[in-house]
């Protein structure tokens, strides 16, 4: 699997705290477009679709318990 590092890690970390593509692109002085083609780059690594799926993980894999979790598409 490949390494998230350099500009990548970087938005993945804001990713996680809840920062929306507009907010991580106006802070690393990207346009939006590039944020948004970092973020599915990300989540393809990770094995995920979703924003909320990667952000979930994150939060799962860091031991942290959440009052709110994913819900499943066919609910």
């Amino acid at each position: 699997m490949e390494e998230l590092k350099g500009t990548k890690l970087n938005i993945y970390s804001m990713v996680v705290q809840g920062m929306t593509n507009g907010e991580i692109a106006k802070a690393l002085n990207l346009h939006i477009k590039t944020v948004a083609i970092y973020v599915s780059e990300i989540m393809d690594i990770i094995g995920v679709r979703n924003r909320e799926r990667l952000i979930y993980l994150y939060w799962v894999g860091r031991g942290c318990e959440r009052k709110v979790t994913p819900t499943s598409s066919g609910a």
